[in-house]
């Protein structure tokens, strides 16, 4: 991995104490060419750092207390690398001087959609933006969202689909929203 700089934020996807992002910009970019539905042109590469970290916090305080395994080290800024934890082939991972490979994919397809819905733009109050859309034919404007809408909203997961599926075999008990902890009787 590296330490990146771009304008103001730098990325250090090495592992250890200083660690921001489980991925480089590199290799988000990497990730992202190899989906034809992704066109990230009009993103610069500040943007795209942001986005690195931003999808790594989203990750680690989705998922932070049920990564499997235990830490390496606890100094690391990160949750990872962890010991006692296997890939989605059922391989254990043993390299701790890197991220694993499916955690910086999750990063990757978290970035795209935290950009995708647009999550540095929007201005949040309470986990929910009121504003729906500001733009009206240049002019400016703005829908809000319904008491309705704003409830389905605070029900969604901050965690993309891609990203969960990249994570299943990393997380306890999987990545589903839905799993509860069964009590036998």
């Amino acid at each position: 991995m590296a330490t990146e700089i771009f304008g103001s934020i730098t990325v250090i996807s090495d592992v250890g104490p200083t660690a921001n992002s489980y991925s480089s910009v590199a290799n988000i970019k990497e990730q992202w060419d190899k989906n034809p539905n992704i066109d990230y042109s009009l993103l610069d590469d500040e943007t795209i750092a942001q986005l690195a970290i931003l999808s790594t916090e989203s990750l680690d305080l989705e998922y932070g207390a049920n990564y499997s395994g235990a830490l390496y080290n606890e100094d690391y800024a990160l949750f990872w690398p962890r010991t006692g934890v296997h890939d989605r082939r059922g391989i254990i991972i043993d390299d701790y001087t890197v991220f694993p490979s499916d955690l910086a994919n999750a990063v990757a397809a978290q970035a795209w959609w935290m950009n995708e819905v647009n999550l540095i733009g929007l201005q949040v109050d309470s986990g929910v933006s009121e504003v729906k859309s500001n733009d009206l034919e240049g002019l400016g404007g703005k829908e809000f969202f319904g008491v309705s809408d704003q409830l389905l909203a605070s029900r969604k997961s901050p965690v993309s689909s891609g990203a969960k599926k990249w994570l299943d075999s990393m997380v306890l008990g999987g990545t589903s929203a839905y799993i509860q902890t069964m009590y036998r009787g």
